[in-house]
């Protein structure tokens, strides 16, 4: 049953991070719609991605606290994450305020690097998780042959048994 439960919460994350990164990039293209037209209504994917970041990042850093070989990468991600926000925010703050200097921020090119590193980590991520979900897999199935040849055992061992069973009362 641990191994089971080892696999299920290895694909909820490597989902989890699937929907991490479209996330952002929800947040982003709203970011950039908005920006380019002034029109509120290209807000609408930025806003539900901000709600939707806390609770895909709220289970995700429960469960990297307990793996203190990925607690790193996870919180390096964690990190890149508020940043971006932030700049979205920051953006999306300056062009409603009218003030045309978000474009200098555009411009300075960290919000395409802070996207490069977030998708660098997230694949780092995920083939943790893939390589976990595979290590889990042999051992669910190691465990299912052996079950297999425990039972083919306990039935061979039956049979020999009834067998002998019947030679003794034929026998009388």
């Amino acid at each position: 049953i641990r191994i089971s439960a080892a696999l299920d919460e290895a694909l909820d994350t490597r989902l989890e991070l699937q929907m991490l990164l479209r996330l952002m990039l929800d947040a982003e293209t709203g970011q950039r719609g908005y920006l380019l037209t002034g029109e509120p209504e290209y807000l609408q994917p930025y806003q539900e991605a901000s709600v939707a970041l806390d609770g895909v990042l709220k289970p995700m850093r429960q469960r990297y606290r307990k793996h203190p070989s990925a607690v790193d990468d996870f919180e390096k991600l964690d990190a890149i994450v508020t940043k971006k926000m932030e700049e979205l925010n920051l953006t999306i703050a300056l062009r409603q305020r009218g003030d045309e200097a978000w474009q200098t921020v555009l411009e300075t090119g960290n919000g395409r690097e802070q996207m490069a590193a977030i998708r660098k980590t997230v694949d780092s991520l995920r083939e943790r998780e893939q390589t976990l979900i595979v290590q889990h897999q042999e051992t669910l199935r190691r465990t299912l042959l052996v079950n297999r040849i425990g039972i083919a055992a306990m039935s061979a061992l039956s049979l020999l048994a009834f067998a002998m069973y019947l030679r003794q009362s034929s026998l009388l």
